[in-house]
């Protein structure tokens, strides 16, 4: 009987032991996050306020040449949005697997993962730190920001022209 006790007050506590261990998933995107180069906010501004009707959109800048990013309807994209318009933010972004270019914020905004088939031209979240532009298609967890629309895959490959890349995201309602 002591035996039994014994073993299962072990298994009880490796098992809490493996509840208690760090994402590693999210430590390790975390690492390898690349600077911001023109501007760090100190905090997004407050989420509760949404952009207007009339300005739905982001710009998006990469050596010279400009796309037009549609948000989407969440709290993220929102917070986003508020966020530039205290300034242009600027990331230094790379290619990834052959289907997108990701880079990271520098600062964190709100998450709302939602398993995602991801298509040309969408731009979402990732690890609530990390923004991904995709030219090809993947299924994960992420947070939907906004779409481009209308752009092919080799538009989008021109856009970036290699595979590291400084791409700034702008509001022309900058205050």
């Amino acid at each position: 009987m002591k035996k039994f006790i014994a073993i299962a007050l072990i298994l009880t506590l490796l098992l809490c032991l493996v509840a208690c261990e760090p994402d590693k998933k999210d430590n390790a995107s975390n690492t390898d996050t690349p600077s911001q180069s023109q501007q760090t906010p100190t905090q997004p501004t407050d989420p509760e306020q949404t952009p207007t009707d009339e300005v739905t959109t982001v710009t998006i800048t990469c050596n010279g040449n400009t796309l037009e990013m549609q948000l989407a309807d969440t709290v993220s994209a929102t917070e986003f949005y508020n966020t530039l318009k205290e300034g242009d933010i600027t990331i230094s972004m790379r290619e990834y697997g052959g289907f997108e270019m990701v880079g990271g914020l520098g600062f964190s905004l709100q998450r709302d993962d939602k398993q995602t088939t991801t298509s040309v031209g969408d731009v979402v979240l990732y690890s609530g730190n990390q923004i991904v532009i995709f030219y090809g298609s993947n299924s994960w967890a992420y947070t939907r920001l906004g779409k481009i629309s209308n752009v092919t895959v080799q538009q989008l490959l021109d856009f970036f022209g290699s595979s590291n890349a400084d791409v700034t995201f702008s509001t022309s309602t900058q205050q």
